[in-house]
């Protein structure tokens, strides 16, 4: 495959993060890519180690979107079930995420309005297969190349849990802080590191 048509956010969220590595590797392998962010802009304040480069061919993937669209270039949308039943040309695989155990009747009619459902997990996977949806795979996460090896110990003799993600109520953040401290927070051999926050919140 030498050229894709990208629907997929560019914000500071886990999404936008996924999707900047997504392009990344497109402008690497050299595929030529029709970007469709979704979203008002291009938001690129989170990822000040990204080349310069890059973030021209980016721009400039989306601006020239519309010059060679056909409809059976492929196509590969990143992001949530809910809101991806519509998609560019006739080929459309979804790369998505899915936390629950049960999908909807709707989550599975998403899923299987797609040429494929690519989910990140694979207990996401076997959740859609046991609901009947035969057009699905799984691929992990990669891991982001601006992260990198420091060398340094942390936090010795200690025992870190991390928190990683955005701060939401679903996903119960603040209890499983709280049930951490009742347990742990008296006791310095342990150490809670949390990487949380949600854009929607007031500081």
């Amino acid at each position: 495959m030498s050229k894709i048509n990208f629907s997929a956010p560019i914000n500071s969220l886990s999404f936008g993060n996924v999707s900047v590595n997504m392009l990344r590797s497109f402008h690497k392998l050299g595929i030529d890519v029709s970007f469709f962010p979704i979203g008002k802009s291009l938001d690129f304040s989170s990822y000040d180690k990204l080349d310069n480069k890059l973030k021209d061919w980016i721009h400039k993937s989306s601006e020239t979107r519309f010059n060679n669209l056909s409809p059976d270039t492929p196509s590969l949308k990143m992001w949530h079930l809910n809101g991806s039943e519509s998609g560019i040309g006739r080929r459309q695989h979804l790369y998505t995420f899915y936390e629950c155990d049960e999908p909807t009747q709707t989550e599975v009619g998403t899923c299987m309005v797609q040429e494929k459902t690519i989910f990140s997990s694979s207990h996401a996977e076997k959740c859609f297969n046991d609901n009947g949806c035969t057009n699905t795979e799984y691929i992990p996460i990669g891991f982001d190349t601006d992260f990198h090896e420091t060398n340094k110990a942390y936090l010795q003799g200690k025992i870190n849990f991390g928190i990683v993600g955005k701060f939401e109520k679903r996903k119960h953040t603040a209890r499983i802080i709280n049930l951490w401290a009742q347990r742990y927070g008296n006791n310095n051999d342990y150490q809670l590191t949390c990487c949380v926050t949600n854009p929607f919140f007031k500081p």
